[in-house]
């Protein structure tokens, strides 16, 4: 493929991507470079653990992606319990292409200049995975779970650096149970988008919001966790 061709693909497809003490790392391959994935901060990756929630993601991560691990906090035992969690996706038709520094500027630049039109988008991608995920719950449980998504938002970018673009979302929802009132829940995420070892990685922080802490929460958890990948692999992009 062209090489320009290649790269307005690129940036088509993050500029769309943008809008939802450490364990020992993961190793994975991404192409010809092995990126290592250390979890964050009091949390270990789930997958064996919680093989249902693993499930339950799965089926909401895009079909371009690929879901390369997750994670909850240490104090999770079940999916019952999991109020708060993160993963790494990467893209599977990139994950042997090497990015430039200059590249990512551009999209970072480009994903910024977006923010105010994503709402919708986000809310019409919200609604999507909420239908996956009640079919996923209704299943593992035997009980008929309904979500359907609200009110959601950017709010803004929490960090811009040289290799890293960090959002602010929050997704309100109504969820729905066998013979119960519908019930509010909110989530904040911090997505992320960095460049390690000249590939790109998307880092998501989730947890349920029940004030401006749980925020703060996946804002600081982004920043000590991306920095531990960043040293895990020689320092940055």
């Amino acid at each position: 493929m062209h090489r320009g061709s290649r790269r307005f693909r690129i940036l088509v497809t993050w500029a769309l991507l943008a809008v939802a003490g450490f364990a020992r790392a993961t190793s994975i391959p991404l192409g010809a470079v092995q990126i290592e994935l250390p979890a964050p901060g009091g949390a270990h990756e789930i997958s064996e653990q919680l093989p249902g929630f693993r499930q339950m993601i799965e089926s909401i991560v895009p079909v371009s992606n690929r879901l390369l691990a997750l994670y909850a906090p240490d104090s999770v035992r079940n999916e019952t319990n999991v109020a708060r969690y993160m993963m790494v996706q990467s893209v599977k038709d990139f994950e042997g292409l090497d990015v430039s520094a200059s590249d990512f500027a551009s999209v970072a630049a480009l994903s910024k200049a977006q923010m105010p039109s994503l709402d919708q988008a986000m809310k019409d991608a919200g609604n999507s995975a909420a239908q996956k995920v009640s079919e996923a719950v209704s299943q593992q449980t035997d009980a008929n779970v309904d979500i359907k998504v609200g009110e959601s938002k950017v709010l803004g970018a929490y960090a811009d650096e040289k290799d890293w673009i960090g959002l602010s979302l929050m997704i309100a929802a109504q969820v729905t149970g066998d013979d119960e009132a519908a019930q509010p829940h909110s989530l904040i995420c911090a997505a992320n988008t960095i460049r390690v070892r000249s590939r790109i990685l998307y880092v998501f922080v989730y947890s349920n919001y029940d004030s401006a802490a749980d925020k703060s929460w996946t804002e600081a958890t982004s920043r000590a966790w991306i920095n531990a990948i960043r040293a895990a692999n020689g320092g940055g992009g």
